[in-house]
Formats: structure tokens, sequence, C-alpha cells
């Protein structure tokens, strides 16, 4: 197979680094079994940089001439050679056998280069690859589409921990190159994050069952290689491996997103929400005046349609709302208050008027006025607002719920209840009373409904605040929502779980780049809970808005 290209490493000397040569050269070794195995498979002996630092002299393996491991050596070849011919293919194999840590301070592992020394006294300067830098320059060299990464070295066992005392390490130049839409690549590694890795006393001579099992995948594996077939081998032979990439990320990464899934829960409306609670706190301190600010703008202000849908789990939004928007038993005493059912709509209008209007009073001010009073006359108004909070900072919160589409019957009801809340605002404000804030819920509000025609409600929403493509588009998850959610469980410079992350999300969400994501936050939340329980992340055929 000559569109294969592999860099074999297998370092058991370290000269300059005591007590850190392993007995017998089996890390060696090990490389040495996986440039066999591949020629076993007809890999051109050109197509396979094998590099070795042994305590026996070795010129070649097989055919294939044998280098040294030094910083030099892998620079020129990962900045010169790899990717140009021969070292071009569709294919590419890291195979590394040797020391390698988790350094304090750093965010990924790196593996030791023999050329590591001792500087003065205790102190050392470690020479090494980062497994994270050069990953990120393979994932932008589109020409090797396959890419398997497999790591035989320990990740901080704590007699090779760098610490403080240490100068910081010096690592192989590589490039990071934005990743291409094309690549596949799977990482296994020997052992998870702070682990070590045993050195075996074998009677193959191979350091462990790890490094076996990798060359058994090449000699009687599928091949080519396949991702799924190397991870169901080595998962089933080495109980310590850890695996991620193209077809498998670590379930417990998926379950710290769906531990704080509610940071993207429409980011949007919790912002139009709390500005809405500090801008009312400032009105109820310092109540505006008439050149300041008219009583409908006060009645837009504190009316907030938050326009979502049940799948997207409404309810996740408003105890998102009511844990960190309003939690504080001072500002909002009662937190937020939850009117029953919208009104019945196979019943009048002037019966859906009374019984909304009656559970809105009861909302604002714990108790219902008498039937016989009317919603139009200014003693009912007074009455009600008497029962709201007097001067100072603190706001009564009452959420109402519109269950399906709003249609053509519900307009009349709408436009009362708007009316009515603009009646409510101008006699607290004339009143000096605490304005009150109203939160609408649109449960499925761009559902079908059969032989009704849908009402439009965006004129709940002041136009100075929202454009008109976000005015029905607050539910919707796009791509810096995905970033600045991702920030929050694993930042940036997280590259070994953030790339893979990223690359796992967007392929369950059919999209190809993170930033080209514009979806409903129902398919979030479905992807993010069915991997964190174990399931596959595959594409979905779903409809986008």
């Amino acid at each position: 197979m000559d569109d294969l290209v592999a860099l074999i490493v297998g370092v058991a000397a370290y000269p300059r680094l005591d007590g850190w040569t392993i007995a017998d050269d089996r890390t060696a070794e090990d490389a040495i079994a996986v440039a066999k195995a591949l020629r076993g498979r007809n890999v051109p002996k050109d197509k396979i940089k094998l590099l070795l630092s042994t305590q026996t002299q070795r010129d070649l393996v097989e055919d294939v001439p044998v280098g040294p491991v030094t910083m030099e050596v892998l620079e020129k070849f990962i900045a010169e050679e790899l990717g140009v011919p021969p070292f071009d293919g569709h294919r590419f194999l890291l195979f590394w056998s040797g020391h390698g840590v988790d350094a304090e301070g750093r965010s990924e592992p790196l593996l030791v280069m023999p050329d590591s020394f001792t500087m003065r006294g205790s102190r050392r300067r470690f020479k090494c690859l980062g497994i994270d830098h050069f990953r990120t320059q393979l994932q932008g060299m589109d020409g090797f589409a396959q890419q398997l990464l497999c790591v035989n070295a320990c990740r901080t066992p704590a007699e090779w921990s760098m610490t403080s005392n240490d100068d910081p390490p010096d690592l192989v130049p590589t490039s990071r190159n934005p990743r291409a839409d094309k690549v596949r690549q799977a990482r296994f590694f020997a052992a998870d994050e702070l682990k070590p890795v045993p050195v075996e006393s074998r009677p193959d001579g191979l350091s462990n069952g790890f490094a076996a099992t990798v060359r058994d995948c090449i000699l009687s594996g599928e091949w080519p290689p396949r991702e799924t077939d190397w991870l169901h081998r080595l998962r089933a032979a080495w109980p310590g491996l850890w695996s991620v990439g193209a077809q498998e990320l670590d379930v417990a990464v998926f379950r710290r997103l769906r531990d704080k899934i509610r940071a993207i829960d429409r980011r949007d409306q919790w912002s139009l929400v709390n500005g809405a609670l500090r801008q009312v706190l400032k009105w109820n301190e310092q109540p505006p005046t008439t050149s300041e600010v008219s009583t409908q703008n006060l009645s837009e202000a504190t009316l907030i349609d938050l326009h979502a849908r049940s799948a997207d789990r409404l309810d996740l939004l408003m105890t998102r709302l009511q844990e960190e928007v309003f939690h504080n038993d001072k500002l909002v005493p009662d937190g937020i208050q939850r009117a029953r059912k919208w009104p019945d709509r196979a019943a009048l209008l002037p019966k859906r008027q009374q019984d909304l209007f009656d559970e809105l009073t009861y909302q604002l001010t714990n108790y219902r006025v008498p039937k016989i009073m009317t919603y139009r006359c200014p003693k009912t108004m007074k009455q009600i607002v008497d029962g709201l909070p007097g001067p100072g900072p603190c706001v009564r919160v009452v959420f109402v719920e519109i269950d399906g589409p709003c249609t053509t019957q519900d307009k009349p009801l709408v436009e009362a209840m708007r009316d009515f809340w603009q009646c409510i605002i101008r006699e607290a404000w004339q009143r000096r009373n605490c304005l009150p804030l109203l939160l609408v819920g649109h449960v499925d509000p761009d559902g079908p409904v059969e032989g009704a025609d849908l009402c439009d409600t965006t004129a709940f929403y002041r136009d100075a605040i929202l454009e008109p493509f976000n005015e029905r588009r607050l539910n919707l998850v796009r791509g810096d929502h995905l970033r600045a959610w991702l920030n929050d469980v694993i930042p940036g410079d997280r590259f070994l779980e953030r790339g893979d992350l990223e690359a796992a999300l967007v392929t369950g969400l059919d999209e190809s780049v993170i930033e080209r994501v514009n979806v409903r936050m129902e398919m979030i939340v479905n992807l993010i809970t069915a991997r964190a329980d174990g399931g596959p992340v595959g594409r979905h055929s779903t409809a986008r808005i």
C-alpha cells in the first residue's frame, strides 16, 4: 500500500537523563515491530520514517533506514518532509513509544526526546514533541484524509513529572493550521490523563500489550486500516485505552457539556430579561419623568416575549432565569409567579379575557378581584396597583405561557393582555409603585395548526432592542453561542479535547465547521444528552430555519 505515510518512533535510551533509560530497549522494540508489520503489509520502505534511540546501534530494520530521535530531525521531517514526496499519501500513521509527561502548567501531553538534558544540579531542560501542536498541524494537512495517532507513553507518573524546579520544556516547532473538513483523525493513547503506562517483561520483547496490539492491528486487522476496527481491537486488549477522534469522543467530555447545557440556553433571551430587570430596578429607585420616557415605552420595556418552543426546553430557560436572574429575594421577593394555563380556546372571548385578567391580577397581588369589577374601570386598576410593592428596589415578576401557536382567535386576547398591561404600568408609574415585569413564553409558536391562521405576535418586542431577523429566532443556537459555551467547559487552549469536541458536534449537527451551526436548542440538548449517555455521535438529517 503506497498511500500510507508512517512516522514510527521508539525511544528507549535517554543518555542525558539519569534513570530514564528503559531496560532491554523495549520501547524501541515496539517501534521496530510496528515498522516490520508495515513492511509486511507492503508499505514501501521510503514511506516509513523510522527513528530510534537505543542502547545498541541499528542502521536498518528490514530494509528501512533508521534515523536518530532528536529535535532537529523531527523538526526537519515535520516542517520540510511530511506531505512532500516520498512522504505524501492519503493516510498517515504516527506510532510513538517512550516516556511522556503532562507538564505542570501545560495543557497537552508531551513526548520526551532523548536529547533532553540536565543543566546544573537537579535542573533539567526537556525537549519534547507536543501532541496537540503536532496533531493541529496534521488537521490542516487535508492530503492525509485519514490520520491515526498511537501513543504508548505515560501521562504524568510522579517520578517523571516536570516540576517548577525544571526549566520550561522546548517543543519541536510545528504549525497550527485550520482544521480541514476532509480530515478524519483518531488518536489512541495507552494511558488516560494522569495515568502511567507499565513496561512489562514480555517474552516477545515488547514493552506492553498496547504496542503488541498496534502491531497486530497492522498484521491481522482490516487493511487499509479503519479507525473503528483499531478501536475495537485496542479496547479489547488494553483496558486502559484512551481514545478520541473521528470515531469516538470521551463520554466524560459530553457529560461535562450536559452538566453546563444551560449556558447556551437562548443566551439572547437571558440577556434580554436580565437587562429588563436591571432597567426596572433602576426606574423603581429613581422613577423617570415624563420628559425622559413615555408610558408606552415603559409598558414595552416591561413585557418580554420569550418565543420559546417546548422541545427547546422552555422550562429549562425559566429555571435558569429563576436561579440566575431573579434569585435575589430582596429584589424579587416572590420569584417568578407562574400564571395558570392559557385560557381555553373553546371559550368565548369575554370569558377568556376574564379568566386571563383574573389570573394576572392574582399573580400580581395575591388576591382575586370580585367578578363585578371590570378591568376598564380606573378603580379596578388602582386596586390592583395597591397590591404592588411601594417605591424601592423591588420587582414582581409574572410569567404567562401561551399554549401552542397564536391563531387569529388568540389575537384579540393577546392585544387585550397588552392593553391591560399598559394600564397597569401607567397606574403604577403615576402612583410611584414599583413597576412589575411580564414574561410571555410561547410553546411551539410556529407549529402547525389545522384550519386556523397564525397570528404574528412580534409586536411584543422593542424594535430598538432586537433586529427583525432575531425577533422569532431567539431560540436558535448559533456557532458563536457554542463557542462561548465551550470556552466555559473546555478552554480554547485545550486542543486535545477541544478540537475533537468541535468536530464531533458539527458532525452530529450535519455541518462542517462550528461557525456554520444554526440549529434549534432541541437539537443541541438531544445530541449532548444522547452522547453523554454513551450513544453515538452520528449525522442527523434535521431541518434548519
